[in-house]
């Protein structure tokens, strides 16, 4: 890219609450487009927890400096409340008491705040000792959205544009439709109109967001993706039968695995004689939601439960399984919201070789991009009988590797697009 006047790099503010060493599905999309701007030329500067707060699955020494390699600096910050965010920051002192914090969190909650909520003042006032470092651009990427308050205020003082990513819908979405608290919304538009730029990831959640804002700007798609640098360095985990792996988080009664256990139950039956059956391994936070839905459907032999787990553990295990089950929405039809619905992981089996067994409503964006399958299938939540004969067809056989995944899902390939919205507004 251009560089601005005196040869320096254009100087981006990266406002990314959730960041690493921070472990969760939207640290990945900051971490990949913080990577990749900087390898696109960008002086690139993230603010963000300090890891000393950071509750680790591992040693982030490691991670860290590869960061630090790109070129990617960091102004860190703190959290005035960490007792909202318990799986992702340290709890200390009498705050650590389990009932205490979950007390506390209730409160919180009834009042209608917000677990970012903490993050505002520790990240204007880490903004405002760095106002001299002559900033460009600020981007701010949400969940939580208390980034895009961040960014607005520092934009003043700063004199630069803000552009904000919505990760995932604010007042509006398909796991809270309508919902938003009125003022919220009145603070949303704002923050939208006054932006430069927009950004979501699926062109249904765009449109979705242009008609709930109603402004005259629209907001411009950039996808998730992989990392291929992510995917030379993960060995495939051994699993003693065949094997599907979901990751993450579910958000019933929309997002769950009820179809999939469905059809577990019946591909077992299929198969009884020919081989060990399916298996699905679960990795994340909602295992008590994934042992009581096995179990109503008669099939909690054929879960295992991992609980949450380092990144490169769920990657090793997708790697060596037969499918990586995906899960936008079990509904059979969409509406805007739920067709938008394309969430990140269901972009990891093609860095890995796996197939993806998607379960989707007929109109989801993800649908559209038949290649990010790998060779899998896709069924709406109703199709039990055809997973099941698709589980059968794929299980009874040894694991083989997916096709080569399509290039243009890679991160450095998407955030081109990125750059050159970004280069746009600065030039």
């Amino acid at each position: 890219m251009n560089n601005l006047p005196g040869q320096r790099k254009p100087r981006l503010l990266y406002l990314a609450c959730y960041f690493p060493p921070v472990s969760t599905s939207g640290a990945v999309r900051a971490r990949n487009t913080a990577k990749y701007l900087s390898r696109l030329g960008w002086d690139v500067t993230v603010a963000t927890f300090h890891p000393s707060l950071v509750r680790v699955d591992r040693d982030p020494s490691s991670e860290m400096a590869e960061l630090a390699s790109e070129g990617i600096g960091f102004i860190h910050t703190g959290h005035q409340f960490k007792f909202m965010l318990p799986v992702y920051l340290k709890q200390t002192g009498w705050l650590s008491l389990p009932l205490v914090s979950k007390l506390l969190r209730k409160c919180f909650q009834i009042l209608g705040i917000s677990p970012g909520f903490g993050w505002i003042l520790p990240a204007l006032k880490a903004c405002w000792r760095s106002k001299g470092m002559g900033f460009d651009l600020i981007l701010a990427t949400g969940t939580p959205f208390e980034s895009f308050v961040v960014a607005a205020a520092a934009s003043k003082w700063m004199g630069c544009p803000y552009v904000l990513d919505f990760r995932d819908p604010w007042t509006d979405g398909p796991h809270h439709p309508g919902h938003g608290q009125y003022l919220v919304k009145r603070l949303e538009k704002r923050l939208v109109r006054n932006a430069a730029a927009l950004v979501t990831v699926s062109p249904s959640w765009a449109a979705a967001m242009d008609n709930n804002l109603d402004i005259p700007k629209k907001f411009q798609v950039v996808p998730n993706g992989y990392d291929e640098d992510e995917g030379l360095q993960v060995a495939p985990m051994e699993f003693p039968e065949p094997a599907l792996v979901y990751a993450g988080v579910l958000y019933p009664p929309k997002r769950v695995l009820t179809p999939v256990f469905g059809a577990l139950k019946l591909a077992e039956q299929r198969m009884a004689g020919e081989g060990p059956a399916p298996v699905l391994h679960y990795f994340g936070l909602d295992g008590a939601l994934v042992e009581q839905d096995a179990i109503r459907s008669g099939c909690s032999h054929l879960v295992r439960l991992h609980g949450p787990v380092p990144r490169d553990r769920v990657l090793s295990a997708i790697r060596g399984s037969h499918l990586a089950v995906v899960v936008t929405s079990v509904s059979e039809q969409a509406d805007l919201w739920e067709a938008g619905t394309m969430t990140g992981k269901i972009f990891e089996p093609l860095n890995l070789g796996t197939r993806v067994l998607l379960i989707a409503p007929p109109g989801n964006d993800a649908r559209q991009i038949g290649e990010i399958l790998q060779g899998g299938m896709c069924f709406h939540g109703g199709q039990v009988d055809a997973i099941a004969d698709y589980l059968v067809a794929t299980c009874s056989v040894p694991r083989s590797p997916a096709p080569q995944g399509a290039k243009e899902h890679s991160w450095e390939r998407i955030v081109v697009k990125l750059n050159e919205l970004l280069k746009s507004i600065i030039v």
